[in-house]
């Protein structure tokens, strides 16, 4: 489905480049993390990797958060088709993909290889290839962000944390939100330029090979619960970057810091402020959010809250 592509790519952007991050601070040795302050009642914050395999399922101790939560809060309200807001919300972020006023298609903007090789890549996979009959009448940068959505077929947002998160949310009947809405989204992509986009999509044909090897290592990191080797793996640009032009890499490395990371954390934050006080919440993020002086552990401390880490 779109909507899958649209949400799974926000959740799969920090790999697909080194930040220049301290991936090690605050020491990353669990992904759940326990938030209180004197007076207040007591909160959860964990970090998710947006993928998962048929088989995956919440923990029986990550469940009992959400049984025994007030709120779940998730990057974004995921559209389920039990709430019309978030279907209207989904629906106002896709039409924002779509070029309504040149009159060119994203063939003649980027190339028509370029487009053909992404609607084959997107036709592979049961989950993207509705995409692939609107490929043509969108914009550039949503063509990187439809990009990032495709992963290694055994992999399905479906199945990710954030997810199952949702649904564990609506059967005990606890409030599910979004720090964000999908509407926000495309504002971190708009403003990206053709060159660096044209880059991006050629390196992610070339080399797919190196990127699903990537997301499927990452994903085994998660799953076995190893997450500082999954926060080195992150730090290390050689990994993931080789092909790439030194530009491109300095481009994407600044974007995805400055944009993804510092900007979503810092528009997030106040959210998570005023409602931290008044009621007990899971917040589910990806990894990414919770590393470095600008993610949301560190930043929730600097706000008096203690933010420790819980093991499961």
């Amino acid at each position: 489905m779109w909507q899958k592509s649209l949400w799974v790519a926000a959740g799969l952007l920090y790999s697909a480049c080194a930040l220049a991050f301290d991936w090690h601070q605050p020491a990353m040795n669990s992904r759940l993390w326990k938030i209180s302050k004197a007076g207040e009642p007591e909160s959860y914050l964990l970090g998710t990797y947006h993928l998962g395999r048929p088989d995956s399922t919440l923990p029986e101790p990550i469940e009992r958060i959400v049984q025994n939560s007030e709120v779940v809060l998730t990057e974004v309200r995921l559209a389920d088709g039990s709430s019309p807001e978030a279907a209207e919300d989904l629906r106002a972020a896709q039409e924002r993909m779509l070029d309504k006023e040149s009159g060119q298609t994203l063939s003649d903007k980027i190339g028509s290889g370029r487009v053909q090789a992404l609607a084959e890549r997107l036709q592979e996979r049961s989950a993207t290839r509705v995409t692939v009959r609107r490929l043509n009448q969108m914009e550039p940068w949503a063509a990187v962000m439809v990009s990032l959505a495709v992963r290694p077929a055994e992999l399905s947002s479906e199945q990710g944390v954030d997810r199952q998160l949702s649904r564990a949310a609506a059967k005990y009947h606890i409030a599910n939100e979004g720090l964000e809405q999908y509407r926000d989204l495309p504002e971190r992509f708009i403003p990206l330029p053709k060159n660096q986009i044209i880059e991006l999509l050629d390196f992610k044909q070339y080399h797919r090979d190196q990127g699903e090897a990537l997301t499927r290592r990452m994903f085994a990191l998660y799953e076995a619960h190893d997450y500082p080797q999954l926060m080195a793996l992150s730090a290390d640009s050689s990994a993931y970057s080789q092909g790439m032009s030194q530009q491109g890499i300095d481009f994407w490395q600044h974007w995805l810091e400055q944009d993804l990371l510092v900007q979503r954390n810092q528009r997030w934050l106040p959210k998570l402020l005023a409602v931290l006080p008044k009621k007990r919440a899971l917040v589910a993020v990806g990894m990414a959010h919770l590393v470095d002086d600008s993610g949301l552990i560190m930043q929730l401390r600097q706000h008096g809250y203690r933010v420790e880490a819980v093991s499961e």
